[in-house]
């Protein structure tokens, strides 16, 4: 049933929001088919809680634990820089594995520049996990990303598919092998003023099944509001899952036993610097 809700609200929320600006490369923790502008350097943090919201049914924990600032969390450490108007690389280091990961976003086709009616990104990525626990310390993978902007980047969608080699995570019991794993889903957007709701939606296909194991995984999705002022953007949502780290995420979301909808809060804070850019009409905030 909470699961039909969160679906139901990621197509009805195409009504009200966008991601902001010049810092709307990720949309909750999918990825956007925009790339960080030239000669800019973002910094992204991120934190997912890893309490849920309720258990077995009961929202105390809520507000007894404060959205779960109580229990642990899961933090993660971005810095994008843009190469050129068409790549951008991503160094990150996130909690789960104590991974280390470095990304290069390519946008192979994009609806302004081409005059096109939709836009094309992709990704590649490598990371190595120093987690002793486990055993497959290196993973790989792509990400692609179709997406197209309408009534003057009002309203957006991306579709998305994504492949990882090796994901494991220490929270399993029995963690991936080292095979592939793949997903498809996407995200929609809608904005107003600085405002921007966004739902994001991904379902593993093949890969993600652990084997001798009778944990259940799931889809993963979530829903989110941002604010922008000036160079930074500010986010909250609340998702089924712990990731901050997306080509994690898309093995599925890992069933909480004592939990009946596995939601979690979270939270992202993204800054733009853009001092190596010579123009200064660029840097003002339209």
């Amino acid at each position: 049933m909470i699961r039909t809700i969160f679906i139901i609200s990621l197509v009805v929320e195409i009504g009200f929001s966008y991601t902001v600006g010049l810092v709307e490369r990720n949309l909750g923790t999918s990825p956007n088919w925009k790339i960080a502008r030239a000669k800019t350097f973002q910094m992204d943090i991120g934190h997912r809680f890893v309490t849920t919201l309720e258990n077995d049914g009961d929202w105390s924990p809520a507000y007894q634990e404060l959205l779960g600032m109580d229990g642990a969390g899961n933090i993660g450490l971005a810095f994008t820089y843009g190469i050129a108007n068409f790549a951008d690389v991503t160094l990150t280091r996130y909690r789960l594995g104590k991974q280390y990961k470095i990304s290069n976003k390519l946008k192979l086709l994009d609806q302004y520049v081409d005059r096109q009616p939709i836009s094309l990104t992709t990704d590649i990525n490598y990371g190595y996990r120093t987690l002793e626990d486990i055993d497959v310390a290196n993973t790989y993978g792509y990400t692609l990303i179709l997406g197209r902007y309408l009534f003057n980047e009002r309203l957006s969608f991306n579709l998305i598919t994504a492949g990882q080699n090796s994901i494991s995570s220490q929270l399993e019991e029995y963690p991936y092998a080292a095979k592939w794993t793949h997903a498809v889903g996407g995200s929609m957007t809608v904005r107003h003023n600085r405002w921007t709701f966004s739902g994001e939606y991904m379902r593993p296909v093949t890969g993600y099944v652990r084997e001798n194991s009778e944990q259940v995984i799931s889809d993963t999705y979530g829903v989110s509001v941002a604010y922008r002022t000036y160079q930074h953007l500010f986010s909250i949502g609340v998702q089924n899952h712990i990731y901050n780290n997306f080509n994690e995420m898309i093995a599925g979301a890992n069933n909480t036993v004592s939990s009946l909808t596995d939601l979690r809060f979270g939270f992202n804070i993204i800054r733009e610097f853009d001092f190596l850019l010579e123009d200064s009409e660029s840097k003002r905030d339209p």
